[in-house]
């Protein structure tokens, strides 16, 4: 509800003023949220997805994390309950051609092999744009081949 009365600006907040009931607020944001998503705009809103519906950007990936951890360990201690999803943070996600796309593949991939659902947040535009390098699937992001040992 924030997000929405926040990303309304200075009339969501006189709106918020106005109906002062919670529930007539939760109410207007849930319908919001609905027309967002039947348009097929993806909100910053934080909710769990299956990962196989999310598309990869890149063609390859690193074994590693920036950590130092590998995406087999984390694959590993999701599937043995060691690490939850949701302790994950969001994977990043825009839309393009119709499809839904991660700017944050190793994660993505992780959640894939260990077939749980993910977190998600809709990416920003700065994000996309400054990412754009990472878009260099040539499969339509259908598969990603993880690098090094």
């Amino acid at each position: 509800m924030t997000v929405l009365i926040a990303a309304a600006g200075p009339v969501g907040g006189k709106l918020a003023r106005l109906l002062g009931d919670s529930k007539a607020i939760k109410k207007i944001c849930e319908n919001v949220c609905n027309l967002l998503e039947k348009s097929k705009i993806i909100g910053s809103a934080i909710r769990f997805r299956n990962p196989g519906s999310i598309s990869f950007t890149q063609s390859s990936i690193k074994r590693n994390f920036s950590d130092g951890g590998s995406i087999d360990d984390l694959i590993a201690k999701l599937r043995s309950g060691q690490v939850k999803s949701d302790a994950l943070p969001p994977i990043r996600i825009f839309r393009k051609d119709g499809k839904v796309f991660s700017l944050d593949n190793r994660r993505l991939y992780a959640a894939q092999q260990a077939g749980v659902k993910i977190k998600t947040v809709g990416a920003t535009q700065d994000e996309i744009l400054s990412e754009a390098w990472k878009f260099t699937t040539k499969n339509g992001g259908a598969s990603i081949r993880v690098r090094g040992k």
